[in-house]
């Protein structure tokens, strides 16, 4: 097998054509030729884990997002991104990396969003960002702290932001990641709540006082959850692969608790 089965088995779930103008995907480092046997899977690049993958004999890296973003000017390890981008030519490791693709694709990152959150008749999210999001209904109105309770459990975590607009949850536009400036767009299709990550204070405030409840999920959890969609595309097209998902990236955003 080779990077290039690997790409084509991603490109199969994730088109490139899905990509938004100027977004890095698709295969960033590597020999699409260089032969491969294990693939780490992880939404992000850190030098962790490229040294994980190296640890575990990996040829090969799976990302969400990008690594690197932007184009380089020279490849040293004089910058984080050429640091990266050295490490991994110089120990063997291809990367490939599916962002706005896969947050676009059908089944990709929204829809699995979606899918955890329990939502039902699930459509597409008008907005500026063609294909970004979806919209969809909880099975009946529900109070605002029970939907927060079970976007918490979905998503595994115990650190989520939210405003109360004044209304029951019913229709729900989400948008993984760092989609918070679609919050606007969320009023606009009639939506009581919007779900979403990295919301600044004055777009919950604004949010708040037109009657939208706004749930933050966190950048992390509100997309790593594709990790394993990754891994078992990967594992069904490639069944003499070892396909792994990274043990060694977390979320890097801590919280403080004992507050007194």
């Amino acid at each position: 097998m080779t990077v290039r089965d690997a790409l084509s088995a991603l490109s199969s779930l994730a088109p490139t054509h899905l990509a938004m103008e100027q977004d890095n995907v698709g295969l960033l480092v590597g020999d699409p030729s260089a032969k491969i046997d294990r693939i780490l899977v992880s939404l992000d690049v850190t030098m962790a884990v490229l040294e994980e993958a190296f640890a575990k004999k990996a040829q090969l890296v799976v990302s969400h997002h990008p690594m690197p973003r932007y184009p380089l000017n020279k490849i040293t390890p004089e910058t984080l991104d050429g640091k990266k981008v050295f490490y991994a030519i110089t120990h063997g490791i291809s990367v490939i990396s599916m962002h706005t693709n896969l947050d676009s694709a059908e089944g990709g990152v929204n829809d699995v969003l979606a899918a955890k959150l329990g939502l039902c008749n699930i459509g597409e999210f008008p907005n500026n960002s063609p294909g970004i999001g979806r919209i969809g209904y909880t099975e009946k109105p529900m109070a605002l702290a029970e939907f927060v309770k079970r976007t918490a459990l979905a998503l595994g975590t115990d650190q989520i932001r939210f405003v109360d607009g004044g209304k029951k949850v019913h229709r729900v536009a989400i948008g993984s990641g760092n989609c918070s400036d679609l919050w606007q767009d969320a009023l606009q299709q009639e939506c009581d709540t919007f779900v979403s990550a990295d919301f600044k204070y004055g777009q919950l405030s604004s949010a708040v006082e037109q009657g939208l409840n706004i749930v933050d999920g966190g950048h992390f959890p509100t997309e790593n959850l594709i990790c394993p969609t990754i891994q078992d595309t990967l594992a069904k097209a490639l069944p003499e692969a070892e396909v792994l998902l990274s043990e060694t990236h977390k979320d890097c955003i801590q919280f403080y608790r004992d507050v007194k």
